[in-house]
């Protein structure tokens, strides 16, 4: 307990950032409104709201001048990234932005912007490596990129409402829709009687086995 007329003094944590010649740059900007000194029974007690507001941005973890090592929270965006910022998240308003570096310097990210989802791989030149998928509300579309990054906008591939388009590729395994009412195949299509069948169900592989008979 402090004697009447002694001087308190109270220090805070707050240090001034350096510029690259070492000069202070401006004052950090402060805020009283998440802070309260409660003086009770001659003591002063400093609190801290537990709902903060007017604040610029929120550090957590040892974060380098590069953004890595941590998370970093302002009112724009949250980004999180490891300490050698090979791995990332950033996520704004209607966005979400994920990456990951593996040993060799190829980056795999997946972007979603509002209803449209993006996948790809680059190279750590980077290039975009193989082909890339798109997600939105109108189908899904891969970009067809080979090996030497040649594109070719006929090899794409495309699924929407309006069809299929498989870039000229085979469509394979695709299973028999000769089947009963009991889902059990049909081998024999001399008897059926259920048109729908017929019309709905055949395959290249069904008509293969018609023609052996």
């Amino acid at each position: 307990m402090q004697n009447l007329g002694e001087t308190i003094t109270i220090k805070g944590g707050i240090a001034n950032k350096k510029d690259d010649s070492g000069k202070d740059l401006p004052a950090k900007s402060t805020t009283a409104q998440n802070t309260y000194v409660n003086v009770k029974d001659s003591e002063m007690v400093v609190e801290i709201a537990k709902d903060l507001t007017d604040l610029d941005s929120v550090t957590i973890g040892n974060v380098d001048e590069k953004g890595n090592g941590g998370t970093v929270i302002n009112k724009d965006s949250m980004t999180v990234k490891d300490k050698d910022g090979k791995n990332s998240t950033n996520i704004g308003a209607g966005t979400i932005g994920t990456s990951k570096t593996d040993g060799n310097g190829n980056t795999s990210s997946t972007n979603i912007d509002g209803s449209t989802i993006t996948l790809e791989n680059k190279g750590k030149d980077g290039k975009t490596v193989g082909s890339k998928t798109d997600i939105g509300t109108d189908g899904i579309k891969i970009t067809y990129k080979d090996d030497k990054g040649n594109v070719d906008p006929k090899k794409d591939v495309s699924l929407t409402d309006k069809g299929l388009n498989n870039g000229g590729n085979q469509i394979k395994n695709v299973g028999s829709g000769l089947v009963d009412k009991n889902g059990k195949d049909i081998t024999d299509i001399s008897n059926i009687a259920d048109s729908d069948i017929l019309s709905n169900g055949v395959n290249v592989k069904d008509l293969q086995s018609v023609n052996k008979t």
